[in-house]
């Protein structure tokens, strides 16, 4: 579950909760993290501590994040314009 803390000003804040979907918890949701990890895209390295402690609460945690990235993927602004560069300046030889 996901919740908003009220009084940080990060301004509207879309999700208030999330409950996994039950494929997340049946051998799909397992699976789908296994895909993942093989293909290189979902990195455990920094979370394999807390798997191995509570291996199958861990796993169930995982399994829940995973289902949660995948059906709200990340959304990022328009990439800013590149700047154009002035090969050179008009009026500044021989300063």
């Amino acid at each position: 579950m996901i919740r908003r803390i009220p009084g940080l000003g990060y301004g509207p804040i879309p999700l208030l909760a999330y409950t996994a979907s039950k494929t997340a918890f049946s051998e799909a949701g397992r699976q789908r993290v296994d895909s993942l990890v093989a293909e290189g895209r979902l990195h455990l390295d920094d979370i394999k501590h807390v798997v191995d402690a509570e291996s199958e609460l861990g796993l169930k945690a995982l399994a829940a994040a995973v289902e949660w990235g995948v059906e709200h993927p990340a959304f990022y602004g328009k990439a800013r314009r590149k700047q154009p560069e002035y090969k050179k300046i008009l009026g500044t030889t021989g300063l």
